[in-house]
């Protein structure tokens, strides 16, 4: 069990929300318990909760990495190209 995951998590989580929104809008609304309803508003609730915006997911995944590895790497060994 890692000590404070959830509030690690949905601190970082809430610094990329927060430094990309301008990019592209995101559905968190707030992490301030605050600002959620009196059910959240509990000492166990603050730091690790977020309040979001219900939106329709697109479908997509992106992972960006410094590095190649795995079967990535051999498929750009193979033909130059990862996952296309």
């Amino acid at each position: 069990i890692v000590s404070k995951k959830g509030t690690v998590l949905t601190q970082m989580s809430k610094f990329w929300f927060d430094l990309t929104k301008d990019i592209l809008p995101n559905h968190m609304i707030s992490t301030d318990v605050k600002d959620m309803p009196e059910f959240f508003q509990k000492p166990e609730y603050d730091g690790n909760s977020m309040m979001c915006k219900k939106l329709e997911m697109l479908p997509i995944e992106c992972i960006v990495r410094g590095y190649i590895t795995g079967s990535g790497w051999k498929s750009y060994q193979e033909n130059g190209t990862v996952c296309g």
